[in-house]
């Protein structure tokens, strides 16, 4: 239980820090400047959005999290599969 708690903890960090400097930064190459603010506009409009309940700021910060359990659901299918043969 532990170990699921700290996992979720460093997929959530990783959804609220990584994640926004990365679609920030690719977004910077593709589409120009962001707004007024630069990155930190940015930040601050994921942040407000994030606890006003945006459902979208949430799956973006979440997203790490279910990749991951996603990841374990598809190992543990093959693995199934594989015995079963």
């Amino acid at each position: 239980m532990k170990k699921e708690i700290t996992l979720f903890l460093i997929s959530v960090l990783v959804g609220i820090t990584v994640l926004p400097i990365a679609i920030y930064l690719v977004g910077d190459l593709v589409f120009g400047e962001y707004g007024e603010g630069g990155y930190s506009g940015f930040f601050i409009d994921i942040l407000t959005d994030l606890l006003t309940g945006t459902g979208t700021i949430w799956f973006l910060t979440l997203s790490p999290y279910i990749v991951l359990q996603i990841l374990r659901l598809t190992r543990h299918i093959l693995r199934v599969f594989k015995q079963s043969q």
